[in-house]
């Protein structure tokens, strides 16, 4: 084998040209093709589990650059984002409006100052809320038959003319004696059977029929049409609409003693009113009441509670008197019937002295006036006022043995609960004013009359204003000018705010008035994830799947489960979700 010759420096020159050669072909092919190589495939692209803070960098969004998994949990956003306590439609607890208020406040603030602003939003929030039912029921049957200035005229008289009735059987029966030995203190619970009933009290059914149901669209006056028809027909009343059963009632067809009841069924059952149909039942005398009655707290067995009560029993007594506009007044024929029951009893205390004036003025308002004292509720007929508390309603006795914790526990109950019922009392005894009015959510007339005239005025310029009620676009110099025809000229209009003023006012000074659900803040418990999209049918577990990370973040405050920091097995079986399907029970629509 021949080998050629070669020296150094034939060796260096043309490996140099070589290596020259190859870096000028390298970097002309570098050039040509792309500096990155692509994209693998997503099943083949490994997938880096980004550190805690540069995640809640990628869950940033624009909305202050907070993470948005915290941004929508009711609970961490309103610590970030607190949101104005008026625009809500519930009313929020007094640790959040102080945290609003303190952090949205220009100046500092003192909590007493802040207490007076708590009382004043729970005020315009219980008037916002008046004023939504009010618009929501206005229209309503029901609702126009008891607050309505007109159309409640009908109800009225009737409840009047009852009233009458019931304060002469009254007076009959406490000249009787029949209401002496009345006693309102709890007595202890007895262990003796029953009345036994022979087989004739058992046939026997009262002199009422039961209406199941009536709906808030049927007018009164429809049924009272349908049942004057049938013999022996006495009165008809209503019970108050129940909210939960869609503000459907209860009635009860009175007729008088010795009606054939059976008879009166057969014609009034199954009758239609409009596109009602009417259910009706019948009870038995004889039927047992399992009832429990109400019991009063403790307090109203000290002596200067007994004191307050007696006082304004007698105001109350006074006031629902003046409503029968009777000559006769039943409150004082009831205390001297009470004073000659004491003087029977030579060793009667004041304690007994109280009770017995106290309980038989609380028999007369309940027999007569059909209100029940110490619920503080006044109902249209007695088979309502039965039906929301059943007599007796007596008083709880003292328990000396009951331990002090207990007692300091139920203090602040009892006091809110003399000061509800207090309130309720002023509201019939007193009329309120223009003040308090405004403070229970009222409207003030004369308030609302300007409103309307500045809504109705329209001003061209410094000496033309024009009347914009209706049609009319009459022109005057001067707004004294244009305010006085539209008092004189558009009476109709100013009578018809007067009214819708004075109906809206009824319902707001009525005690025991309905007021709508209050709606309840939304409350994610703190051991779920801060993440509240969470579809129906949903576990926890199962969101992660469709590209969500729901691991905790380094501010997280979900508390890390057991088995969280363990391996899990890949080859874990992953079951179809269907985002779209409904929750158990959700499928079922009411129409109604």
């Amino acid at each position: 084998m021949v080998y050629n010759d070669w020296s150094d420096d034939d060796t260096t020159t043309k490996g140099r040209d070589k290596f020259r050669h190859e870096r000028s072909h390298d970097d002309y092919d570098r050039r040509k093709r792309s500096r990155r190589s692509p994209t693998p495939p997503e099943e083949r692209r490994h997938k880096r589990r980004p550190s805690p803070r540069r995640r809640d960098e990628m869950e940033q969004d624009h909305f202050g650059n907070f993470p948005m998994m915290d941004m929508m949990n009711p609970q961490l956003a309103w610590a970030r984002f607190p949101m104005d306590p008026n625009q809500l439609d519930y009313l929020v607890p007094y640790k959040q409006f102080y945290e609003y208020t303190k952090r949205t406040s220009n100046r500092r603030i003192d909590d007493e100052d802040i207490q007076k602003r708590y009382s004043h939003y729970k005020e315009k929030f219980a008037a916002r809320q008046l004023s939504q039912f009010f618009s929501a029921n206005k229209d309503k049957q029901w609702f126009l038959e008891k607050y309505h200035p007109t159309h409640s005229r009908a109800r009225y008289e009737e409840m009047i003319q009852r009233r009458k009735r019931y304060m002469q059987e009254f007076l009959a029966a406490l000249e009787q004696g029949e209401f002496d030995d009345v006693c309102f203190d709890k007595k202890p619970e007895s262990s003796t059977a029953g009345k036994q009933t022979t087989e004739e009290e058992e046939e026997e059914y009262e002199s009422r029929l039961v209406i199941k149901t009536v709906p808030p669209t049927i007018a009164r006056e429809k049924i009272l049409e349908m049942c004057s028809k049938v013999e022996g027909f006495d009165y008809l009343a209503l019970s108050e609409p129940q909210p939960s059963r869609k503000f459907h009632r209860i009635g009860w067809i009175c007729f008088q003693q010795g009606t054939d009841i059976k008879k009166a069924f057969d014609q009034l059952d199954n009758q239609k009113v409009d596109d009602f149909v009417v259910h009706l039942a019948l009870n038995r005398k004889s039927a047992a009441q399992n009832r429990t009655p109400r019991t009063a707290p403790e307090i109203t067995q000290s002596a200067d509670r007994l004191k307050k009560d007696l006082d304004q029993i007698k105001e109350l007594a006074t006031a629902l008197e003046a409503m029968l506009s009777e000559e006769e007044n039943g409150m004082k024929l009831v205390e001297q019937r009470a004073d000659k029951v004491i003087a029977e009893h030579s060793d009667a205390d004041e304690i007994y002295k109280l009770k017995k004036k106290l309980d038989m003025l609380i028999t007369y308002l309940r027999r007569v006036h059909m209100y029940c004292y110490y619920c503080g509720v006044e109902c249209d007929s007695l088979e309502e006022l039965n039906r929301k508390c059943c007599e007796p309603h007596c008083r709880a006795s003292p328990e000396a043995s009951s331990p002090s914790d207990s007692k300091s526990k139920n203090e602040k109950g009892v006091i809110q609960w003399a000061k509800n019922l207090d309130q309720k009392i002023s509201l019939k005894i007193h009329t309120p004013d223009e003040r308090e009015l405004k403070k229970l959510g009222g409207r003030v007339l004369q308030s609302e009359i300007d409103d309307f005239l500045r809504e109705h005025v329209l001003q061209e310029h410094e000496s033309k204003f024009k009347c914009q009620v209706g049609e009319c676009s009459k022109a005057f110099k001067g707004l004294p000018f244009v305010e006085k025809h539209i008092m004189t000229k558009h009476a109709d209009e100013i009578e018809r705010k007067k009214t819708e003023v004075e109906y809206f006012n009824n319902y707001v000074c009525d005690p025991n008035h309905l007021l709508p659900t209050q709606s309840q803040q939304p409350v994610v418990p703190i051991s779920q994830p801060a993440f509240i999209m969470r579809p129906p049918a949903i576990s926890w577990e199962q969101i992660p799947r469709l590209g969500i990370d729901m691991q905790p973040s380094w501010n997280s405050r979900r508390p890390m489960r057991q088995d969280e920091n363990l391996p899990r097995d890949p080859r874990q079986v992953k079951s179809y979700v269907d985002l779209d399907a409904p929750a158990e029970g959700d499928s079922n629509i009411s129409f109604y």
